[in-house]
């Protein structure tokens, strides 16, 4: 009796095979879609970091190296000439100063103006909102190429008194003014994010005693941290690879832009 006990306790083995079964199965699944998502991170790492290791290769290789079809990525003449040479050319580090200084500048004024236009457009109910807002969609619509020649003829003759090229002026002064480079693509983002923020919020900062700009400041802009982040980040991306502004402006002005095409030009 006691041995039929124990076989009765013991649970069959047909019984545990299917449960054994689909936990293997699902191990294989698993350990299946890890290795296609390798694969697929693996590739778009590989097509994104290729040109990119490329470059770095070929500053390094001398006139023999690139007129050797049998050299393709390690160079048999490694050399720094190359790397010199365009320090030199470009005067490398104070186009890197001054770049870094515009895109930091631009980011930031660009967020700041487009947050307090979104939040304008979005809130404040006055006459001729929504055709400014229109202007706002218009000035994404149109390409920066159709207005340089306008843009170029005030700033060289600034308000008739200064000129204002070959300074980086005209960009402070466009972003300041919410018409920089894609400044109508964040006031767009910034007056959607606002437009859809609950109501409850300014209601309860008006309660405390908020005024419109405390409001906004306190209140609101924090909010909006992950769209600041975005619109700094952008700007500053944008900022740093302009080729339209920065060689309508800043012709002898040392850039990174500029230089560089500088020195493709000659």
């Amino acid at each position: 009796s006691n041995t039929t006990g124990v076989k009765n306790a013991q649970p069959d083995s047909r019984m545990r095979r299917p449960l054994a079964y689909r936990l293997s199965s699902a191990a294989w699944m698993s350990l299946f879609w890890k290795i296609v998502r390798f694969v697929l991170l693996l590739g778009l790492c590989y097509i994104i970091l290729y040109p990119f290791f490329i470059k770095t290769i070929n500053a390094f290789k001398s006139l023999n190296d690139f007129l050797d079809p049998t050299v393709r990525f390690i160079p048999k003449n490694f050399t720094l000439d190359n790397v010199i040479k365009v320090i030199t050319e470009m005067n490398y580090f104070k186009a890197l100063g001054n770049t870094l200084v515009i895109a930091v500048v631009v980011s930031v004024s660009q967020a700041l103006i487009s947050a307090l236009s979104g939040y304008g457009l979005a809130r404040f109910a006055f006459w001729g909102n929504r055709f400014l807002f229109g202007l706002v969609v218009f000035s994404i619509i149109v390409p920066p190429g159709t207005i340089i020649i306008p843009f170029y003829l005030k700033f060289r003759d600034f308000l008739g008194l200064f000129n204002l090229l070959d300074t980086p002026l005209p960009i402070f002064i466009l972003s300041l003014t919410g018409y920089g480079l894609k400044n109508g693509l964040f006031i767009f983002l910034f007056r959607q994010f606002f437009k859809n923020s609950p109501k409850e919020l300014e209601e309860a900062a008006a309660l405390d005693g908020c005024g419109a700009w405390k409001t906004f400041f306190q209140v609101m802009l924090p909010s909006a941290k992950s769209l600041i982040v975005i619109t700094l980040l952008l700007s500053f991306s944008w900022q740093w690879t302009d080729t339209i502004y920065s060689s309508l402006f800043l012709i002898d002005f040392p850039v990174l832009s500029t230089a560089m095409s500088r020195i493709s030009g000659s």
